[in-house]
């Protein structure tokens, strides 16, 4: 179980919660059924008034970008193991059009990391993680909405190294072995500990100065305007062309 400042810690950086605050929840166990995800999508596209479900699936794969910070940050800082099929969305929430949900974590999804067989543990959290958390969740996603798997990886990415950069800043954090988890997972976690990847799929951005693929959130309703790192923004400022007609 997490302590209080442990639960803080998480709620202010990660949107979670330890209690359930919406009747409607997305359980990230149901979400690999293609109809559980259309229901999702159907959801978030009101919510969040997205043009077309490729932006929705876009989007909903960076709300989860907290779900997997969250548990990467419960491992490095807290020694700490989540089950992320135990955890879940609680999709109604106030907001702006942004739909920004709080994630339940159960007092039953976490247990302590063994440190004597601590790389073992992490070998098996980035699996269940990103393979039978995450990429169980890109199967129906492309299938249902056409969207690159090479978006998703990458909305997660950004979180992953957001995280990662900023605990180096942190001098409470262990940074010998926090360089250790970076390097496993964005280095040397194999290919098919993400799915059915020859290669590990995170490994590519961990030096791009601008992503490498669109989000598509420039066409939500309520934004419109690029990320300041959209490749589309950066390949125009390359030609020094104008982004608007």
């Amino acid at each position: 179980m997490l302590n209080k400042k442990e639960q803080q810690a998480l709620a202010e950086k990660f949107r979670a919660t330890f209690i359930q605050t919406s009747a409607y929840e997305m359980k990230i166990a149901d979400l690999a059924d293609e109809r559980k995800i259309e229901s999702a999508l159907s959801f978030i596209q009101d919510k969040i008034e997205a043009p077309n479900l490729r932006v929705v699936a876009s989007i909903f794969a960076k709300r989860l970008g907290f779900v997997a910070a969250g548990c990467l940050y419960a491992f490095s800082v807290c020694q700490k193991r989540v089950d992320v099929q135990r955890l879940s969305l609680q999709a109604e929430c106030e907001d702006d059009g942004l739909w920004l949900p709080q994630v339940y974590y159960p007092e039953q999804a976490i247990t302590q990391v063994d440190v004597a067989n601590r790389n073992e543990e992490r070998k098996e959290i980035v699996t269940e993680l990103l393979s039978e958390g995450f990429e169980s969740i890109w199967n129906p996603l492309n299938q249902y909405t056409g969207i690159s798997k090479m978006v998703l990886w990458e909305n997660i990415a950004v979180y992953l190294l957001w995280l990662y950069d900023q605990l180096k800043k942190d001098n409470n954090v262990n940074q010998l072995q926090l360089e250790d988890d970076f390097t496993y997972l964005f280095y040397e976690a194999a290919g098919n500990q993400f799915g059915q990847y020859e290669v590990n799929p995170l490994r590519c951005y961990t030096r791009a100065k601008s992503r490498q693929t669109c989000c598509l959130s420039y066409q939500l309703a309520g934004k419109k305007k690029y990320c300041k790192s959209c490749p589309i923004l950066c390949r125009a400022q390359d030609k020094e062309a104008p982004i608007y007609g």
